[in-house]
């Protein structure tokens, strides 16, 4: 850990920032939001809010897409979460946080960024963590394979 003392931000500072692409109202920000597995809509957003505020080109989502970490949990323990909230737009969502020591049941990242993940993921985790490589021709194959390996492992 680094000597650096973390702020944080709070919903209505979260929301004016510049790499808020989605325009997310402040009370989006109290909560953990989940979408199903096989959408591709959280690659974008991540990527969005890494391009301070303008969205993702073809390119980008396309030969030039570097995914993100992609986390899977189960429905029904997301619904059975104690703080677990609908909005009618989100499948669930979760106020404030979501143990992943608790409630994770896989994270896939790309292959490509193993090196720089397997340093920083928690040895208990390191069992629920997944490298694939991604050789797809855009987002939209890629959030797709995953989805077909993540639904390979037993108990999803």
């Amino acid at each position: 850990m680094s000597g650096k003392a973390h702020t944080i931000q709070s919903g209505n500072e979260l929301s004016r920032e510049p790499r808020n692409g989605a325009k997310d109202t402040p009370d989006y920000f109290d909560y953990v939001m989940f979408t199903w597995g096989n959408c591709f809509a959280g690659d974008s957003l991540v990527m969005e809010r890494g391009m301070q505020g303008k969205g993702p080109t073809e390119h980008d989502l396309g030969p030039g897409l570097k995914p993100g970490a992609r986390f899977y949990f189960k429905y029904t323990d997301i619904l059975n979460h104690k703080d677990y909230a609908s909005d009618g737009h989100h499948p669930a969502k979760v106020k404030h946080e979501l143990s992943l020591f608790d409630h994770l049941h896989c994270c896939i990242i790309s292959q490509s960024h193993k090196c720089a993940f397997e340093k920083i993921v928690p040895a208990s985790l390191a069992d629920r963590v997944f490298y694939i490589e991604n050789d797809c021709k855009d987002v939209w194959e890629w959030a797709e394979k995953v989805y077909d390996f993540v639904r390979s492992l037993e108990g999803i």
